[in-house]
This record gives structure tokens, C-alpha cells and sequence, in this order.
């Protein structure tokens, strides 16, 4: 499982980030799905746990075919 330190908030995902910019602050963004797809489970897994730490109580693993895994998340 991984560390607080390395989920620390300032941690960049890239453009299926977590955290939304101060300009998305509406109610309607917050309830959006936020998705990604790795070819890892360890790196799903890894995610999985920084949604753990960060309070995140909606989300998901599937796994999609040929290796691949889907984590959704919402806020």
C-alpha cells in the first residue's frame, strides 16, 4: 500500500487528474467520473490506494480485457 507521502494532493496524474482547476468548481464537475486505464494492476492498484487516502468513497476497478484495467473515481 502506499504511503500519505506518496499520495500527497500536489501529485500530478495528468489530464484524468483528480483535482479540478479553481475555474471547475461547479456542483455538476464534482459528480463527474473520472476515469483511467492502465496496463498494470499494480499501477491501478497504486491509484486505488491514493483514492483510499484521499477520501474518495466512489470508486471502481474493471478489468477490461487483455491486461487492461479500468479505475473510475468520483468526488
Amino acid at each position: 500500500m502506499m504511503t500519505q507521502a506518496a499520495c500527497a494532493p500536489d501529485l500530478e496524474l495528468d489530464e484524468n487528474s483528480i483535482f479540478t482547476s479553481e475555474s471547475e468548481t461547479d456542483d455538476l464537475r464534482e459528480s463527474e467520473w473520472h476515469e483511467r486505464v492502465f496496463d498494470d494492476i499494480t499501477e491501478a492498484a497504486e491509484l486505488l490506494d491514493c483514492l483510499e487516502v484521499w477520501v474518495v468513497d466512489e470508486r471502481k476497478l474493471y478489468t477490461i480485457g487483455r491486461g487492461l484495467f479500468l479505475v473510475r473515481w468520483r468526488v
